[in-house]
């Protein structure tokens, strides 16, 4: 899988491609576990469903891969941005699979009103 990833407004963007499997879901947690180790605060993130159009797994593969994320040197809200039903879907399966209570997942169709999500924490503690 290529997954594209960019700092956006101090949020990591990843970008998935059009097809997700199994071992995809792997490699990105491997991805995202390697980039943790080098950070202090995680950041906010976005993850880009709307290139995606075939998902091709199961329960047990979205339920086993939650359950081996290590956890995250901080609290962060993640926004999951989806345009079609598929997606949506995904996206809300996903959510409801989150046993980390430091993670607050939010399912967006509009990126900027995700953007503002992102940036009411910062509104509330100036």
């Amino acid at each position: 899988m290529v997954c594209a990833y960019e700092k956006r407004d101090r949020v990591l963007v990843q970008i998935l491609p059009r097809e997700v499997d199994c071992a995809d879901l792997y490699s990105l947690s491997n991805e995202v576990h390697l980039l943790r180790e080098d950070l202090a605060t995680w950041p906010h993130r976005l993850v880009d469903l709307r290139n995606l159009n075939k998902v091709d797994v199961n329960w047990n593969d979205l339920y086993s891969e939650h359950r081996a994320v290590a956890p995250f040197p901080s609290n962060f809200k993640a926004a999951l941005l989806v345009t079609t039903d598929l997606q949506m879907g995904f996206a809300r399966l996903y959510q409801k699979l989150n046993v980390n209570p430091g993670v607050n997942i939010e399912v967006f169709t509009d990126e900027a009103i995700a953007f503002e999500w992102f940036r009411q924490e910062e509104a509330l503690s100036a």
